[in-house]
């Protein structure tokens, strides 16, 4: 939730928690760490909108991993993401996300427990404020096979557009498990946290002819 700066934008800085309670956006709740989070109301409501609501925009999808620092867009890696977007002409430094939001392309984070974010919407909570890691999801299998079971799910909604996928290992495997050689449009882009946004600035130019 935003407040006003008294200068047009609305500030981003604390995300209310309920009963008045303002926490500094960054922090975990400790109601969203590990496995609980799953049965965590706003988790449910989010998962929801994904799979009933949600309606991606654009024709390419740029489908990035989730970061272990709060919010994903404050993380060295999408600084990064940004600034190739920003030479491809594909930023727009007004867009209503963390300094500004793509153009022409849907950037979405992979998330292990709300399966799908838009850059647009990574500062809310509770995508601001959980702690939920990759390996925690594929090494139990219950839980694995509900998140996967569900981004299965959300992956649907994608169909019919091409799906840029630069993630890492773990990331990568919840997206082939929910996949499961369903027909996606997938190009991939080898992950890597040095040298691997060169690659991605060269396949969003190809994919979009730029």
């Amino acid at each position: 939730m935003g407040r006003g700066n008294g200068d047009g934008r609305v500030g981003i800085s604390k995300i209310k928690l309920g009963n008045g309670v303002w926490k500094a956006m960054g922090t975990i709740d400790p109601a969203l760490r590990g496995y609980q989070a799953l049965e965590h109301p706003a988790v449910r409501k989010w998962h929801k909108w994904v799979l009933g609501e949600y309606e991606p925009g654009g024709r390419v999808i740029l489908l990035t991993p989730c970061s272990n620092r709060k919010p994903y867009p404050k993380s060295p890696q999408s600084a990064k993401i940004r600034g190739v977007l920003r030479r491809l002409g594909l930023w727009d430094p007004r867009g209503p996300g963390y300094m500004g939001a793509p153009k022409d392309v849907e950037w979405l984070y992979l998330s292990d427990l709300l399966l799908l974010v838009p850059y647009e919407r990574a500062t809310e909570y509770p995508a601001c404020c959980y702690d939920l890691p990759p390996d925690a999801v594929l090494g139990h299998e219950e839980h694995r096979s509900i998140i996967t079971g569900l981004l299965g799910k959300a992956l649907d909604r994608l169909r019919g557009r091409r799906i840029v996928a630069y993630l890492p290992s773990k990331h990568k495997r919840l997206l082939i498990e929910a996949v499961d050689g369903g027909g996606l449009d997938l190009v991939w882009v080898n992950y890597d946290l040095f040298y691997g946004h060169r690659r991605l600035e060269e396949t969003l130019r190809g994919v979009l002819g730029r």
